[in-house]
């Protein structure tokens, strides 16, 4: 059992409470180092073998040149863009990170989202123009992805 402590709070965070009086307990939210916002264009994922479900959520972005040549003036200055090479793809999909999930905390994460759908609707009028479309993986299984425009 927690200790209390001065300010009248267990060591665990739950509050003392007078009688007739509901229990309550503070979160901090910390941010943790590797804490990061991330664009989310899409999501691929499946089943785990274990019965969780893996998400991993990807941005997309047109691809960066793979070298650019620029002329150099007699004193060193940097001149005019004189050769670009490209890479040989039109989009990088670039994957931010991998999320592993219990069926119980997707039903949660649907209901949440849910939510802040119908309050960015009531309040923006919304849009839903978000396509699902089955892809194959590389071991011929099937994942689900999810993507802004994505092919049907």
């Amino acid at each position: 059992m927690a200790r209390s402590t001065k300010a009248g709070k267990s060591k665990a965070g739950v509050s003392k409470r007078p009688p007739n009086s509901r229990a309550t307990i503070t979160f901090d939210y910390v941010k943790s180092n590797y804490f990061r916002v991330a664009t989310v264009d899409g999501i691929v994922g499946g089943l785990t073998p274990n019965g969780g479900i893996h998400m991993a959520v990807w941005s997309q972005r047109l691809p960066y040149p793979r070298q650019v040549v620029h002329e150099v003036s007699e004193v060193g200055l940097l001149g005019i863009e004189v050769e670009r090479t490209k890479r040989p793809t039109d989009v990088i999909r670039e994957i931010e990170i991998g999320l592993v999930f219990s069926p119980e905390m997707a039903r949660a994460m649907v209901r949440w989202l849910e939510r802040q759908i119908l309050e960015e609707a009531a309040t923006h009028g919304g849009s839903d123009d978000a396509a699902v479309e089955e892809t194959e993986d590389e071991d011929g299984e099937r994942d689900n992805e999810l993507g802004e425009n994505a092919d049907s």
